[in-house]
C-alpha cells in the first residue's frame, strides 16, 4: 500500500495540549476543525481510532496509486493545466501567485494534501469510497469512516464529522464530502452511497470559486437525485442583536470583523497584516465585508448571504450577559478581541 499525503485533522478539546497549541473550547462544548501541520503524530480524534505517524518521509507521490491515480505533488509556482485567478479590487481576474499553498520543498504543508490532480481522479477516488476497498483497506474499515465522530452544529459542512469525511443529510440520503481551496482553485466532492452518486466541481476564480461549486452540486442533486436542498431563510435585521455581536474576532493568522451600520450586518475576513507583510510570496486576497443575517430561533445561527462566502452558515457564542465571545466560520471557532459601539 502506498502512502500519498496526511490530512492531520485535530479536534482540540479542554485544557488539552499538543505542541505548542493551546485549546480554544471546553471539553464537550463544540468542535473546531484544523488541518494542522504536525511533524510526528496525527490525532485524527480523541478516542477514535490509533494515532498515525506522519513525518515529513510518508509523502510519496507518484503514478499508479491504489485507485489508478496519476497525481503529483505541487510544486510551487510551478506549471498548471488551469492557472488559479483571483479577482482584483477594480474587478479584473488576474493570476494566483502563488497556486501552492507553500513553497516547492516546504514540508510544512505535508498534512494538508500538496497533491495537484483533475476531476478524473476524484471521481476515481469516490469510486475507490463506493467499492469494497479494493485489497488496500477491509470494506468494514472505509465504511466506519463514514460514521460519525462528533456533530457539527449550524455548519455548511454538515451535520457531522467521520474520519476524514463530513457527513451531510440530504433528505433522508446520507452522503459523504469534503471540499477545500487553495490560492485562486477550489474543490468539492460529495458522496451519495447509497444511490451509487459522486458529483465534484472544481472552479479556478476566487472569490467566487466556493458558491459556484455550491451551485454545481445543488444543481446535480436536483437533477440525477431529485434531492432539492431547502433554503435557509433568515430572519429581518435587529440592531440590537447586531450590536450584541459587533466586533473583531480572530484565529493565529486570520481576524474576521463583524460591523454593522444601523441597516445591516456584515462579515469580512482578512489575513492579519504582520502576516500578510512578513510573507515573501504573494498571499491570497482577503474576502470584503458581506452582508449576513441571523437564522429564525435564539441559538444564534446566521447566514452569509451575498460575496464570495455566500452560503456559510456558522453560529455565534455569547457569555452569561448576552454579549457576542466568538463566531463558527466553516468549523473555525474565532475568539472575540475587540468590540464594536
Amino acid at each position: 500500500m502506498r502512502v500519498w499525503r496526511l490530512r492531520a485533522v485535530c479536534l482540540q478539546f479542554g485544557e488539552q495540549r499538543f505542541g505548542s497549541a493551546r485549546s480554544i473550547i471546553a471539553t464537550g462544548e463544540s468542535t473546531c476543525i484544523s488541518h494542522a501541520t504536525i511533524h510526528g503524530r496525527v490525532a485524527v480524534s480523541p478516542g477514535h481510532g490509533p494515532a498515525l505517524r506522519a513525518g515529513h518521509g510518508l509523502a510519496r507521490p507518484g503514478p499508479g496509486g491504489p485507485c489508478g491515480h496519476r497525481v503529483r505533488p505541487v510544486r510551487g509556482d510551478g506549471p498548471q493545466v488551469r492557472r488559479g485567478l483571483n479577482r482584483g479590487d477594480d474587478g479584473e481576474l488576474r493570476p494566483a501567485r502563488p497556486w501552492a499553498a507553500f513553497k516547492e520543498g516546504a514540508r510544512g504543508d505535508n498534512p494538508g494534501g500538496g497533491l495537484a490532480s483533475s476531476v478524473s481522479d476524484l471521481l476515481r477516488w469516490a469510486r475507490f469510497q463506493l467499492g469494497d476497498g479494493e485489497g488496500v483497506l477491509p470494506t468494514a474499515h472505509l465504511h466506519r469512516m463514514w460514521e460519525q465522530t462528533v456533530g457539527l452544529r449550524a455548519s455548511t459542512l454538515g451535520e457531522g464529522f467521520g474520519i476524514c469525511w463530513f457527513l451531510h443529510d440530504l433528505d433522508g440520503l446520507h452522503a459523504i464530502g469534503h471540499g477545500g481551496s487553495a490560492n485562486g482553485q477550489f474543490a468539492e466532492l460529495l458522496i451519495v452511497p447509497e444511490r451509487d452518486f459522486a458529483v465534484v466541481s472544481l472552479a479556478n476564480a476566487g472569490p467566487d470559486g466556493y458558491p459556484f461549486n455550491q451551485s454545481v452540486v445543488r444543481w446535480a442533486l436536483e437533477h440525477y437525485l431529485g434531492v432539492v436542498e431547502k433554503t435557509a431563510e433568515p430572519v429581518p435585521y435587529d440592531e440590537t442583536r447586531a450590536r450584541q455581536v459587533a466586533g473583531r474576532y480572530e484565529i493565529d493568522a486570520i481576524n474576521l470583523d463583524i460591523a454593522t451600520d444601523g441597516t445591516r450586518l456584515t462579515l469580512a475576513v482578512a489575513i492579519k497584516p504582520e502576516i500578510r507583510e512578513a510573507s515573501q510570496e504573494e498571499m491570497r486576497p482577503d474576502y470584503p465585508a458581506a452582508d449576513i443575517a441571523f437564522l429564525p430561533g435564539d441559538s444564534d445561527e446566521y447566514i452569509v448571504t451575498e460575496g464570495g462566502l455566500k452560503g456559510q452558515r456558522g453560529y455565534f457564542s455569547r457569555d452569561a450577559g448576552g454579549a457576542g465571545t466568538g463566531i463558527d466560520l466553516a468549523g473555525r471557532l474565532f475568539n472575540r478581541v475587540t468590540e464594536t459601539s
